[in-house]
């Protein structure tokens, strides 16, 4: 394989997008084209400025103008609808086209690698860009992640500018530049299959929002909640056309309160989207952008201007605990999540920690801060990934495997969720060094998750049949299946996943749930569509109920995809200043017990079933898991037996039995009972309604004063209709209630207040 600058056609061709000169791009053209074909474009094209030399992009853009600007641009985040590839970007000028060529041919990629108009012009040395064709196309939110991919293999030397997903770039020569050149890498791979790159992958240099350091908060994220969830959008005093401007302060503002959080992107993307204007990605680079160029005179005074017009008078909740609820001097203020709620933490029964799950949980209890049932979840659900589809019980026509899907949430970010996760990775992976391998985080999009586990990658190649004859097209093996089908998601922020699920197109929340069912996996894209047959996947997320409840109105949860998921509280056990590691003779025993339990069952598929005692008990209890529940959380809860069957399935397997037994059942039990409580912590008070969900906030904040019909019809910019629906719901569940006052002009007034 060499990298040269002539050669064979490539047989494989891609989309590209062309912009005319100029910076108008109001008009593009779209054509397919192979790898070489364009790089002799490329060489070809020559003009006598850089100004008038037109422009490329391995996109495909719809036909929607930018709303933001006057421009009429098409070239804009919001409107590019796939990528067939990525093109990057070099200035530093130290490295030559010929050496980045090299890299890649080394790599194995496909790609082109082409001098820009200034390379070697004008006093500067080498300047050129990367063409890195996809085999297929995939979904605009994986850009960042294929910029990173390169971004690495160069070591951080890519131009920020390649990672803003519109971003187009010149082509071409300036005035016949005998410098000029397009050299072609005829790679063995494409790069979005190449996800060993990940683990060198580099983000973006001076501007990614998830990587670099914003300024110090000026507000508490709670009081930048509050305001934003008074402030409508658009804000009234923009008034009917409102512009990006007023938008983008708005942004500078949170952008400015929050110190550039994430907490503070994930409010600001949520206020966003309740415009008809919003764009989820030019909301992204918007929050990106003030990295680089920080606010320095707008901050959270605005938001708390903007917040009183609506609502006169309101003040932070933080200023009124001050001024109401005078901080008693012996509260520990930094040790223990308490939860905020007016119902009590739920309590676990003690037979959920029943056999070596328990065992393991209860060992490393004393030697952490970890709450000890965030890591009985957490092994409970790595065990049942790690031995696969070895086993699995029948529900009528319906097959049910020991893969369960888990979110550990913590009332605040001291909840230690994420060292629960790593002993038990520790003990898994030393009983079954493979599952290492399984291990993966990043969840993004359906396709990641079906490349994960796929069953090869075919693609069509030509097959030229001589002078004068019309080829043929075959299937061709690209890459061999993946044969361990074992796939363990852990996911430290899974707000991100529950946000990325409701962009537009994205395929995850889908993938997820036929995941969880144990279907084949597939997605529907328009060529050489992956599949993978056989996946056994787990996840594990982590969030605050902060995140999880602010996301309510957001998330579909309750269409299928909440209800596949185990809920788990978990709250900082005990204060170890320097905790400890689990003795290497213990954790050699555990592992080894783990290590004999996957070595002795059998992986062949075994049907687990119940004995006479377990069916009697599952009988008595079946009533109250399948009884409906209201609201919201009775969405969340509607797969109660379903979960609890998988549970006990894998607590009779660590008791190395295929035969579920009543301990293994109460142990289901239990443990399902602490789930089911702990949404109805999270989410008893919602209904899955955005609309009354947003009333009842309302109401509450106001207070027993309460508010208007007219002030509630008014926050959803006179929606009557609407608001009348979701005051009978609130009405029907107890929630609210309702009483008249007569005003001056005898006209009764109704008065709204929570119950």
């Amino acid at each position: 394989m060499t990298a040269a600058a002539e050669g064979g056609e490539c047989a494989t061709t891609f989309a590209v997008t062309f912009f005319p000169p100029g910076y108008a791009a109001r008009t593009k053209t779209e054509e397919s084209l192979s790898l070489e074909t364009l790089a002799k474009r490329i060489r070809s094209t020559s003009a006598p400025a850089k100004d008038a030399l037109p422009w490329l992009k391995l996109a495909r853009f719809g036909s929607l103008p930018n709303p933001y600007k006057d421009s009429g641009s098409l070239r804009w985040d919001g409107n590019v609808k796939s990528l067939s590839g990525i093109v990057a970007d070099y200035d530093r000028e130290e490295i030559t086209p010929e050496a980045a060529a090299e890299r890649l041919d080394k790599a194995g990629i496909r790609a082109i690698v082409y001098t820009s108009p200034r390379h070697r012009r004008e006093g500067h040395g080498d300047r050129w860009r990367l063409v890195c064709p996809f085999t297929r196309e995939i979904l605009p939110d994986q850009h960042y992640q294929m910029a990173a991919r390169l971004n690495g293999l160069f070591d951080g030397a890519l131009a920020s500018e390649s990672f803003t997903l519109s971003q187009s770039y010149f082509f071409g020569a300036v005035r016949n530049n005998p410098a000029h050149k397009a050299i072609v890498i005829d790679g063995t791979a494409t790069l979005e299959l190449c996800s060993e790159l990940d683990r060198s992958a580099i983000g973006k240099p001076n501007g990614d929002s998830r990587q670099h350091i914003g300024g110090k908060p000026e507000a508490l994220i709670e009081d930048i909640r509050a305001a934003l969830a008074v402030i409508p959008n658009p804000v009234p005093s923009w008034g009917p056309n409102a512009s990006w401007v007023e938008w983008n302060n708005l942004g500078m503002a949170v952008w400015r309160a929050s110190g550039g959080s994430d907490e503070g992107f994930e409010e600001f993307y949520k206020w966003s989207k309740k415009s008809s204007k919003y764009d989820s990605n030019e909301t992204e680079f918007r929050w990106r952008h003030y990295f680089e160029s920080p606010p320095s005179y707008i901050g959270f005074g605005t938001l708390v201007h903007l917040a009183r017009e609506t609502q006169p008078g309101w003040v932070p909740p933080s200023q009124k605990n001050a001024s109401n609820d005078p901080i008693d001097p012996d509260d520990d203020q930094e040790g223990w999540d308490e939860p905020a709620a007016d119902q009590p933490w739920p309590e676990i029964d003690a037979e959920a920690f029943y056999g070596l799950a328990g065992e393991i949980a209860e060992t490393i209890n004393p030697i952490t801060e970890a709450d000890p049932v965030a890591v009985l979840a957490q092994t409970l659900a790595a065990f049942g990934c790690a031995f696969g589809r070895g086993a699995y019980c029948w529900v009528g026509d319906t097959k049910h495997y020991p893969n369960i899907f888990e979110v550990i949430c913590g009332t605040t970010s001291k909840g230690r969720k994420g060292t629960s996760y790593d002993p038990v990775e520790s003990l898994i992976t030393r009983a079954d060094p493979t599952f290492a391998n399984c291990v993966k985080s990043g969840l993004s999009s359906g396709e990641g998750i079906v490349h994960a586990v796929h069953d090869g990658i075919w693609i069509s190649e030509r097959v030229p049949h001589g002078r004068g004859k019309a080829p043929t097209f075959a299937k061709v093996l690209k890459e061999d299946p993946i044969t361990d089908k074992r796939l363990f998601v852990i996911e430290p922020e899974f707000a991100s996943v529950l946000a990325v699920t409701q962009r537009q197109g994205n395929s995850l929340s889908p993938v997820l749930r036929l995941a969880w069912d144990g279907r084949k996996l597939q997605t529907m894209t328009k060529h050489n569509a992956e599949t993978a047959t056989g996946a056994h996947p787990s996840v594990v997320g982590h969030i605050t109920t902060d995140e999880l409840q602010a996301l309510l109105a957001e998330v579909a949860m309750a269409n299928g995809f909440g209800n596949r998921f185990l809920f788990v509280l978990a709250r900082r056990s005990k204060e170890l200043p320097f905790p400890a590691r689990l003795d290497p003779a213990v954790a050699d025993r555990l592992a080894g017990e783990l290590h004999k339990l996957l070595s002795t069952l059998d992986w062949r598929r075994s049907c687990v079933v119940f004995s006479p005692p377990a069916r009697e008990l599952w009988i008595a209890e079946y009533h109250a898991l399948s009884a409906d529940k209201p609201g919201l959380f009775g969405s969340i809860v509607a797969r109660a037996e379903a979960q609890t069957l998988r549970l006990a399935m894998i607590y009779a397997l660590l008791d190395t039995s295929y035969v579920v037994e009543p301990p293994h059942l109460r142990a289901a039990l239990a443990f399902w009972r602490y789930c089911e409580a702990s949404a109805k912590f999270i989410f008893g008070d919602y209904l899955g309604n955005p609309v009354a969900d947003d009333l009842l906030r309302a109401l509450r904040q106001a207070g027993p004063d309460g508010r208007t019909r007219t002030e509630l019809r008014d926050l959803f910019h006179h929606h009557s209709g609407r608001v009348a629906q979701a005051l009978m719901l609130l009405l029907k569940y107890g929630k609210v209630r309702m009483k008249k006052r007569t005003g001056t002009g005898g006209r009764a007034t109704e008065i709204w207040t929570t119950t």
